[in-house]
């Protein structure tokens, strides 16, 4: 059964969404994106997908360090 009604993810992620998650700020981006590069050990030539990025928050800690291949891409237009 198809319904016309939007999916729960297709409402959620709009601009209330990023007054509700404020706390997650680009100091605690970096603290995990700092984290999983130390883990992980990627070339800065890896491609990096971030998958549901939202508002970009990783991917700009990426490019500042040099991770110039990763993209992100995300439903939700409110947040790009």
């Amino acid at each position: 059964m198809t319904s016309d009604r939007p999916r729960w993810y297709e409402e959620w992620f709009n601009e209330a969404y990023l007054r509700v998650y404020s706390h997650r700020d680009a100091k605690l981006a970096e603290t995990e994106v700092d984290f999983l590069i130390a883990t992980l050990s990627p070339a800065r030539t890896d491609r990096i997908l971030d998958l549901c990025c939202g508002a970009g928050r990783h991917l700009s800690r990426l490019h500042n360090l040099g991770f110039t291949n990763s993209v992100g891409i995300d439903l939700s237009p409110h947040l790009l």
